[in-house]
């Protein structure tokens, strides 16, 4: 008889801020952290033919789980050296780990290790004037999604014949698809000017501003660390 695989979950956290320099300048932590086991069950594709598969297959049957843990953070520091200026600098961190896609027929051997980062940096200048009003503002981000097989080399896909032909019974490495690595980082500028105190027919409200950023793309789609045969 197959037992239930134990599964916990676990949420913590804290933040805490204050001043730095009395009604000038003040600063901001957050931490938050995640964790759960999810319990999820590897099955043949077909019933009845889980004993014609070899015994290194046969022992990946049954109750396993998957893992996953977040760590977030966040910080900020102001600074409003005058009534007319406020300076302000954050940033953002996100790390994720977990074990993904095994259950049905996929084994414990074919999981993949995934990895998300999220990396985000924030920086500002505020000026405001008797009728006009602007935001310089500087950016960063660094986030990628890198899942890789747990095992690397050769995996095996049990399949059946005749008329079911490719119908999986089991699989036990991963596929070549699904080993990625996408993601996205480069700076970017900013500069938001707005006249707010403008009399023509009318009060009237005007904005204008730039913007620019240069982000790098990646897209792997299949790596090449994998073969995965058919038997």
């Amino acid at each position: 008889a197959h037992h239930k695989t134990p599964s916990n979950e676990k949420d913590y956290g804290f933040d805490f801020g204050g001043p730095i320099v009395k009604d000038m300048a003040h600063f901001y932590v957050a931490y938050e952290g995640k964790e759960f086991d999810s319990p999820t069950t590897v099955v043949p594709g077909i019933t009845g033919y889980a004993s014609y598969l070899p015994a290194s297959a046969q022992s990946q049957l049954g109750p396993t789980n998957l893992p996953f843990k977040e760590n977030d953070w966040f910080g900020k520091i102001d600074f409003e050296p005058t009534d007319k200026d406020r300076f302000e600098i954050s940033g953002k961190y996100r790390d994720e780990t977990s074990v993904s896609g095994i259950g049905g027929v996929t084994t414990p051997s074919a999981a993949l290790n995934t990895h998300n980062t999220d990396k985000r940096l924030d920086a500002r200048w505020d000026h405001s004037a008797y009728n006009w009003f602007n935001r310089l503002q500087l950016t960063y981000e660094d986030a990628f999604f890198s899942p890789t097989p747990i095992i690397l080399g050769a995996g095996n896909n049990y399949t059946l014949t005749g008329p079911q032909l490719n119908t999986t019974v089991l699989q036990t490495g991963a596929s070549p698809l699904a080993q990625q690595n996408k993601g996205q980082k480069g700076p970017g500028f900013s500069d938001d000017l707005t006249f707010n105190d403008l009399h023509w027919h009318g009060d009237h409200e005007l904005k204008l501003g730039v913007s620019y950023k240069s982000v790098k793309l990646v897209a792997q789609d299949a790596g090449d660390s994998n073969a995965l045969f058919n038997y």
